[in-house]
């Protein structure tokens, strides 16, 4: 993209050139005696009357020319509305989703040590050029490191006056002359800016220097070499923390210092992983900082639509075991610029807890599993296959976490758009979660178990209620003898009356008659019918040898002129 203030630069220019050129031709004009362009020479001299005109007219267009000059732009087009049109212009679609004049934090770190002299000139000079053109209303902050990480000016917020003072701290930064390049407090005071209160959520960060860690022997960082020491994994673990929420991209300009340029990147890259290395020497490095001035609208939509196509399109809420497989519930995150076509998942691992793993095998399907934008707001989608270690017939509850690994590609949307921006319509993603989850194994539930051995005890319990027993139980008196007692003990089925055996039930002398009393199960009940002769039952029931009559609890019977009183008890 052309610099939006090289184009103004131009056209002020250009705007110059045509006035002096009319000025000129105007006054070799007045002075031949000519008219305007295209005419005839006068054959009569011109008039004191013409001079004076002509010369009046020349100082309104001179007037004129200069007021539109004055009202041209003096810090180039970058910070007008025209950036805003062209990003409207080249990205129909993204651009209206962004607010890409949101204000952003600017970190300049310079490398201060001696090995810097040589570029110092140059990198003065480029410096000025890209705060010149840094929006009103970012945030800068610029850093000299060497021995020591320091301020080479109060971080403020960038106006008209504060520029001024950013670029004339960068023109009388002095020359460096430190002997230790110590790359662990630059990234300490980096970070330190990056965390400011009330900070922007788009933050740029511009390093210059060969990357050579070299320390002072007082620095926590001296002798620390390794991307695996803990001093650099505390700075990446602080800018894990403090930087979460935040859109970052950082630049690391290596200056040609030497030998072994660059050696120690990794080091700073342990805690910005997304640094992006930029070769420049003394003829590139002006260069750059003009193409980043005039692509800072540009370089803030890119960021921010990189930074909303790299997230995972949905967002995993639980995790459920059924019928063999385990199962994700998800919900679309929605990607708030670019639109997502389609996406294809698949679980890589999944690790549960030491309750979890002793008692299920998890195997990750093989095959993705395709996600439509289209489908509701929440699904369940299967990941894997899991199996109990041991089956049993009660189903239980096993309570722990899970955690799973989802690698995905998503397709996004507009293609070309995302294309001039340098960035794939193809992202793939991963998405680590922990939650807890409940896993159920068995057959039969317990409560079903426990119901249906309730319902099989309550059965038994009548069925054998049904078949029990039935025994005469009771006292039986006949008028004028003395009572017979009939214990339960005595489990007795069968009693007779009358003229019968004394072993048989009650003989009373000189009877014609006999009656049965008979414990029966079907129907169930004491019973009572004559084998000889006749009866009646409370004065009412006839009592004959054909039928059995079944006895109340306290009954009367008369049988040839006897009176029986029966008190039976169950």
């Amino acid at each position: 993209m052309v610099s939006l203030m090289r184009r103004g630069l131009k056209l002020r220019a250009s705007y110059v050139r045509r006035i002096i050129i009319n000025l000129v031709g105007m006054v070799s004009l007045m002075r031949r005696g000519l008219k305007l362009e295209g005419v005839v020479r006068s054959p009569h001299p011109v008039g004191v009357y013409d001079m004076k005109l002509m010369s009046s007219v020349i100082v309104f267009l001179f007037l004129f020319c200069l007021v539109g000059l004055c009202l041209l732009p003096l810090d180039g087009f970058a910070q007008t509305p025209n950036a805003e049109v062209d990003l409207m212009n080249d990205f129909p679609i993204l651009a209206p989703r962004v607010k890409v004049q949101q204000a952003a934090d600017f970190v300049i770190a310079l490398d201060a040590s001696g090995s810097m002299r040589p570029f110092w000139p140059t990198v003065q000079q480029a410096l000025a050029a890209f705060i010149s053109a840094i929006p009103d209303g970012d945030y800068l902050s610029l850093i000299t490191f060497g021995t020591q990480a320091s301020y080479a000016a109060t971080p403020s917020p960038i106006n008209a006056s504060t520029r001024a003072d950013f670029v004339a701290a960068a023109g009388s930064l002095s020359t460096p002359t430190d002997q230790n390049t110590d790359l662990g407090r630059a990234v300490e005071k980096v970070l330190g800016e990056l965390n400011r209160p009330s900070g922007n959520r788009l933050k740029f960060v511009f390093c210059l220097s060969d990357f050579k860690h070299d320390p002072s022997k007082d620095s926590s960082y001296s002798g620390k070499m390794s991307t695996a020491d803990a001093v650099w994994q505390r700075l990446a673990q602080r800018r894990q923390n403090e930087q979460q929420d935040s859109i970052l991209q950082v630049f690391a300009l290596l200056l040609p210092l030497g030998q072994g340029v660059g050696r120690d990147i990794p080091l700073v890259k342990t805690v910005f992983h997304e640094l992006e290395p930029v070769r420049v020497n003394r003829s590139t490095l002006l260069p750059w900082f003009e193409r980043r001035k005039a692509e800072i609208a540009r370089d803030k939509l890119r960021l921010i639509v990189a930074s909303d196509a790299q997230k995972p399109p949905f967002q995993v809420t639980g995790i459920k075991k059924r019928r063999g497989k385990l199962y994700a519930t998800i919900e679309p995150n929605g990607h708030q610029i670019v639109e997502m076509v389609t996406t294809s998942l698949r679980m890589t691992e999944a690790n549960g807890d030491e309750n979890l793993s002793s008692k299920y095998k998890i195997t990750p399907l093989s095959e993705p599993f395709k996600f439509d934008p289209k489908s509701p707001v929440q699904m369940a989608i299967p990941l894997a296959h899991i199996n109990g270690r041991q089956r049993t017939l009660i189903r239980s509850q096993t309570s722990g976490d899970i955690t799973i690994t989802l690698e995905g590609m998503q397709s996004l949307a507009p293609k070309n758009e995302l294309a001039k921006l340098n960035l794939a319509a193809e992202h793939s993603f991963v998405l680590r979660v922990e939650l807890p989850t409940d896993m159920h194994d068995g057959y039969v539930p317990l409560w079903l178990l426990l119901t249906v051995i309730s319902l099989l005890l309550v059965a038994l319990g009548l069925w054998l209620y049904s078949i029990r027993p039935e025994y005469i139980v009771g006292e039986i008196t006949v008028i004028g003898q003395l009572p017979r007692r009939i214990a339960k003990s005595e489990k007795r089925k069968t009693f007779l009356i009358g003229s019968v055996q004394p072993e048989e039930g009650m003989r009373i002398e000189g009877a014609q008659w006999s009656l049965v009393i008979q414990a029966l199960r079907k129907p169930r009940g004491v019973h009572v019918k004559m084998e000889r002769g006749s009866g009646r039952l409370n004065n009412q029931e006839p009592i004959t040898p054909q039928k059995w009559v079944k006895l109340p609890q306290d009954s009367q019977i008369e049988a040839g002129g006897k009176t029986i009183r029966l008190h039976l008890r169950k």
